[in-house]
């Protein structure tokens, strides 16, 4: 069996689940703080604004700092991996499933590749609630494409490191609670390093997130750091779950 036939599966998995709907709910949640927000603050913020600083500028910024996005999502993305392990606990499918002709490195990809999947869309929906925002607002700028699609692509690129890591907890720890709990204390921790020491917040993956939109350091910076946790969480995790007995 393929890793396409693999991550097909997991996806039809979640249509049963809650996750989908979690996927949903996040993005419009932030959409109306942010709108709520821009209503009763958008004169004050654009008279404190940097010159040059557009209104499309000042919303993202909102959004990841003052909103807490790039603080959060690694929190997100621990309980979209909360939810990919926990079907196979209930359904009791993990026997089923490896008694397939099927590598367990093929299983564990897959699983990787939907949790990569599902914070693509949950970044990308919330951009696009940011858009919803400034469209409804009638903005006096054109909507910047061009800073929001880097925006999108910081975010994914910076998140890699955190979906490995926690594809990795997820996998090794029987109680999916402990993986949400770390990273949770990992986004308190690596918001304090991303304000207070760039050189511990660049080898410090929950932090990666934070730095995304460019406010505290060039996003672009981190990327190898990103890359290399990935590559190595990835290959650690891969290993541990071939010779874990989840039979």
């Amino acid at each position: 069996m393929g890793i396409a036939t693999l991550l097909k599966t997991e996806l039809q998995k979640q249509k049963r689940g809650f996750l989908l709907l979690f996927l949903l709910l996040i993005p419009s949640g932030t959409t109306l703080a942010m709108f709520l927000d821009m209503n009763i603050r958008y004169d004050y913020l654009m008279s404190v604004a940097e010159k040059g600083s557009s209104s499309w500028d000042e919303l993202k910024a909102e959004n990841h700092a003052v909103l807490g996005w790039g603080t959060f999502l690694p929190l997100f993305i621990s309980i979209i991996f909360f939810f990919i392990f926990q079907v196979e606990h209930q359904q009791s499918s993990w026997k089923a499933l490896l008694s397939m002709p099927v590598h367990k490195s093929s299983v564990y990809l897959s699983k990787w590749l939907a949790g990569f999947i599902y914070t693509s869309l949950l970044i990308i929906l919330n951009t696009a609630g940011l858009v919803l925002v400034g469209k409804i607002m009638e903005f006096p700028e054109a909507v910047d494409w061009s800073g929001y699609g880097m925006y999108v692509f910081n975010q994914i690129v910076l998140a890699l490191a955190v979906i490995t890591l926690q594809q990795w907890l997820s996998s090794w720890m029987k109680n999916p609670i402990y993986p949400v709990t770390i990273a949770f204390g990992g986004l308190i921790c690596g918001t304090i390093l991303s304000y207070s020491s760039e050189k511990l917040a660049k080898i410090f993956p929950y932090s990666y997130i934070s730095l995304a939109d460019g406010r505290l350091t060039e996003p672009s910076g981190v990327f190898m750091y990103s890359i290399i946790f990935t590559v190595l969480f990835l290959l650690i995790g891969s290993l541990q779950f071939r010779k874990k007995d989840i039979l």
